[in-house]
């Protein structure tokens, strides 16, 4: 009889043990679960913003159609979306759209008063940097930069401001395009800071 109940006890300590290994995986299990789950999330949020970026929000190739897969993926992230020009919706029904791109168009119109001055600065920024806002040319003789949508140059970044910095803010197409019609308003409102408008070469991209 104390042999059984001591049996039973070993038993007892035996299942209680394999129980409590048990719950500990599950807790582990579970840990690992919400932490895979929220790492797939930030991956998918992270994926979104890029094509939000690259594609949505013009930082890379601005003058380009939307892709309506992008624009359903964007829409159910609840990030923002930038249609084409030719959307029913646009915002951009008065003033000149020369672009595919509803963001863009709104931006030069914004920036630029009147119909021929947007179609030019958009053929600029064609001539320039094939309307990416990534683009960047190191080869200018005085060692400055040309930098984004419309290669702003570096001489007009801000005191102390590096190279590199102010790039790197240009990339970002509103503040490109903010920053260039600064450039153009200096100049007297006139685009001859831009090699391309002097050269006539952005005269191929005219609409």
């Amino acid at each position: 009889m104390k042999k059984i109940t001591i049996k039973n006890k070993t038993v007892r300590k035996i299942s209680l043990f394999i129980n409590y290994i048990l719950l500990i995986a599950v807790v582990v299990l579970s840990f690992y679960a919400i932490k895979l789950n929220n790492l797939l999330q930030k991956s998918e949020e992270q994926v979104a913003f890029f094509i939000a970026e690259v594609i949505s929000r013009d930082n890379y190739m601005a003058d380009m159609e939307v892709d309506p897969k992008q624009i359903h993926m964007l829409k159910r992230l609840k990030l923002p979306v930038a249609t084409s020009s030719t959307d029913k919706t646009s915002n951009v029904s008065s003033g000149c759209n020369p672009s595919k791109n509803e963001s863009v168009n709104e931006l030069l119109n914004k920036h630029f008063s009147g119909c021929e001055n947007v179609k030019t600065i958009w053929a600029i920024a064609q001539a320039e940097s094939s309307g990416k806002a990534y683009s960047i040319n190191k080869s200018n003789r005085n060692g400055s930069w040309d930098c984004g949508y419309l290669q702003v140059n570096t001489i007009h970044r801000n005191k102390g401001e590096s190279k590199d910095a102010f790039c790197n803010r240009m990339h970002n197409l509103s503040d490109n395009i903010a920053m260039a019609a600064k450039v153009y308003k200096d100049a007297g409102y006139k685009f001859t800071p831009w090699v391309t408008f002097n050269n006539g070469l952005h005269l191929a991209y005219m609409k």
